[in-house]
C-alpha cells in the first residue's frame, strides 16, 4: 500500500502547472487575431456640424459598447482606442468618406469598419451609420434617429455574419480546374507618374473584375510569376492585339486587360483595353481622366464596364424609385424616365451600368450597379437639393412672409389713417355749423336752425340765409372753405380704406401662401470651420 502523501502534488508542481496554463492561454490570445480577420472594428462615433454634439456621440458610443459587448470576432470601440490612441482624430480626418474608413479597418486586420456620425444638435440631430469593407466598399448604411444606434449596429453586423456563413457553406471544395474563363490583368505602362501608381492601378483593376464574380482573375503578381522578364517587357510595350494575344496564350487566359497611364492636367489619363485572346482582337476600350487619389474608387468601375458587351445577353431587371417628382433618370447617359413618384421598371443588359438622377437645383445622384443574368434590383434615387438652391428657396419663403407682415402692417396703418380723416371731416362739418350760427354777430340764417345734413353739406346744399345779417359774405366764404376741407378729408379716408383692403389681401396672400422653409432647412449642411478641425480632433482624442 502506497503512502497517501505521494498522491498529493507538491506546491512547486502546482505552480509549474498553473504557469504553463497561463502561458498557453497568453499565446492563444496573442495569436488569435492572426488566425482570422475580425468581422469588424467599431470606430469611435464622431460629431459633425457647426455645433457638433459630442455629448450625443458619446451616448452613441456607450450604446454600441452595451449592445455589441465583447464578441470574439469584433474589435469594440474601447479595444480599438486602446490599440490606437489617435483613432478618434483619424476617424474625424476621414470626413465621412468610405474608402478612408476601409483603410482604418485594414489597420486592425478587420474585414469591415462600422462608422457612426452624429450630424446636428438637439432634436434635429441625425445619426448616419455606415458599414464599410476593408477595400472601401459600402456594405450597409443607415440614416435616422440617434437612439437607433444599438439596434442598427446589431442588425448590420448580424447581416454580415450571416452572409459570411452562407458564403462559406456555398463555397465548393477546391477542384483542380475551374469552368470559368480567366482574365489576365497585365501591368500598366506608366509615364510621368509616381511608380507606386502602377501597382495601385493593377490592384484596383483586379478588384473590379473580381466583383463581377464571373471570371478567374490572374493578377499582376500571378502574371510576374508565370512570365519571364522579357515577356513582361514585351507586354508593357506591346500595342497590337496579336502581340497581346500571344502573351495571353502563354497565361492560358481567355481575356486580357492591358492599360496605360500618363500624367495630365487633371491628374492622370487612364486607358484600358479588353482583349479577347482566342480571337486576337480588342473588344472594348475606355479612357478617362481622374485624380490619382481616385484610383481606388473609380478604376474598379472602369474595369467592370469593359465587360458590358460580353454580358449584354445576360440581362436583368431594375426597379427605380424616386420621391422627387420631375427628376430625370438616366442609365449610362440615356434618359429612361422622369420620376412621377411611382416605381419604374425596366430591362437592362448584364454588366456594369451607371444610374443617375438629375434635376435643376439638386445635386446629381449617381450609382454604379452590376447586373447579372435574370437578376432583379431595386434602386432608390435620393435627390439632395444643392446648398445654393436650398438657401435661395429659404430666402424666398422668408422674404414672402416678411412682405406679408409688411402688407398687414400697412393695412392697419391705412385703416387708422382713414379713421383719423373721418374724424377731421366731422370736425369740418361742425366748424361750418358754428360759422353759420355765430359769425354774423349771431346766426347767419333766416330764422331757422342749422339742420343741413352731412351729405348735403358736402354737396354744398342750400341754406336759408338772412341777407341783412352783418358779415354775411365773410361767413359764407369761411363756410365754403370748411365744406371743401370736409370733402377732401372724406375723399382721403375712402382712398385709405381702399388701399388698406388691398394691403390686407396682399399681406394675407403673401404670408399664408409662402412655402414652408422647414422643408428645405432639413437639407442644410453645417460644416466646421477649417481652423477649428485640429482643435476638434484634439478634443475628440482627449475624450476617448
Amino acid at each position: 500500500m502506497h503512502d497517501a502523501k505521494h498522491c498529493v502534488p507538491s506546491p512547486r508542481l502546482k505552480f509549474v502547472s498553473l504557469t504553463m496554463r497561463f502561458l498557453t492561454l497568453a499565446v492563444a490570445l496573442a495569436f488569435a487575431p492572426a488566425a482570422h480577420a475580425s468581422i469588424a472594428v467599431v470606430l469611435p462615433p464622431i460629431a459633425l456640424g457647426k455645433k457638433a454634439d459630442w455629448k450625443a456621440a458619446g451616448a452613441v458610443e456607450k450604446a454600441l459598447e452595451a449592445a455589441l459587448g465583447t464578441d470574439a470576432d469584433l474589435v469594440s470601440v474601447s479595444m480599438a482606442t486602446g490599440k490606437d490612441k489617435k483613432l478618434g482624430a483619424k476617424a474625424i480626418g476621414c470626413k465621412g468618406e468610405s474608402p478612408c474608413f476601409g483603410k482604418l479597418a485594414g489597420a486592425f486586420s478587420a474585414q469591415h469598419a462600422l462608422a457612426s456620425l452624429v450630424i446636428g444638435r438637439g432634436k434635429r440631430a441625425k445619426l448616419v451609420m455606415v458599414l464599410v469593407k476593408a477595400d472601401g466598399t459600402e456594405v450597409d448604411k443607415f440614416s435616422g434617429k440617434v437612439n437607433d444606434a444599438a439596434a442598427q449596429a446589431t442588425r448590420m453586423l448580424s447581416a454580415v455574419r450571416k452572409a459570411a456563413a452562407s458564403a462559406a457553406k456555398a463555397t465548393p471544395a477546391a477542384s483542380g480546374d475551374s469552368e470559368r474563363d480567366s482574365v489576365a490583368v497585365m501591368g500598366f505602362a506608366v509615364t510621368d507618374l509616381d511608380e507606386t501608381v502602377r501597382g495601385r492601378l493593377s490592384d484596383a483593376t483586379v478588384l473590379g473584375v473580381d466583383k463581377l464574380k464571373l471570371f478567374d482573375v490572374i493578377s499582376g503578381d500571378d502574371v510576374k510569376a508565370m512570365l519571364d522578364q522579357q515577356q513582361l517587357k514585351d507586354a508593357l510595350s506591346c500595342d497590337s492585339s496579336s502581340c497581346l494575344a500571344e502573351l495571353g496564350g502563354a497565361l492560358d487566359a481567355r481575356y486580357m486587360i492591358n492599360g496605360k497611364a500618363s500624367k495630365s492636367s487633371g491628374g492622370a489619363r487612364i486607358t484600358m483595353t479588353l482583349l479577347d485572346v482566342y480571337e486576337a482582337k480588342a473588344i472594348a476600350r475606355d479612357a478617362r481622366e481622374m485624380k490619382t487619389d481616385a484610383i481606388e474608387t473609380d478604376v474598379p468601375g472602369m474595369a467592370k464596364k469593359l465587360f458590358n458587351s460580353i454580358l449584354a445577353t445576360q440581362g436583368g431587371t431594375i426597379l427605380i424609385g424616386c420621391d422627387e417628382i420631375g427628376t430625370s433618370i438616366y442609365v449610362d447617359g440615356d434618359l429612361v424616365t422622369t420620376a412621377t413618384g411611382r416605381m419604374f421598371k425596366t430591362q437592362i443588359a448584364g454588366g456594369t451600368h451607371r444610374v443617375e438622377g438629375k434635376k435643376e437645383g439638386f445635386v446629381t445622384w449617381a450609382k454604379d450597379i452590376d447586373v447579372t443574368a435574370e437578376s432583379e434590383q431595386k434602386l432608390t434615387v435620393e435627390m439632395l437639393p444643392s446648398q445654393d438652391f436650398i438657401r435661395a428657396r429659404i430666402a424666398k419663403a422668408n422674404g414672402r412672409r416678411t412682405m406679408g407682415i409688411v402688407g398687414g402692417g400697412l393695412a392697419v396703418a391705412l385703416g387708422a389713417a382713414a379713421g383719423v380723416m373721418q374724424q377731421q371731416a366731422q370736425s369740418k362739418f361742425e366748424e361750418g355749423q358754428r360759422i353759420m350760427q355765430e359769425d354774423c354777430e349771431g346766426s347767419c340764417l333766416d330764422g331757422a336752425d342749422f339742420d343741413l345734413a352731412w351729405t348735403a353739406s358736402i354737396n354744398k346744399g342750400s341754406l336759408k340765409l338772412n341777407p341783412a345779417a352783418p358779415g354775411l359774405e365773410d361767413a359764407k366764404s369761411a363756410y365754403s372753405n370748411a365744406l371743401d376741407d370736409q370733402a377732401t378729408m372724406l375723399t382721403g379716408s375712402y382712398v385709405s380704406l381702399g388701399l388698406a383692403g388691398v394691403s390686407a389681401i396682399y399681406g394675407a396672400w403673401s404670408y399664408f401662401g409662402a412655402e414652408d422653409s422647414s422643408r428645405w432647412e432639413r437639407f442644410l449642411i453645417d460644416e466646421a470651420p477649417k481652423q477649428d478641425k485640429a482643435t476638434a480632433a484634439a478634443k475628440s482624442v482627449a475624450k476617448k
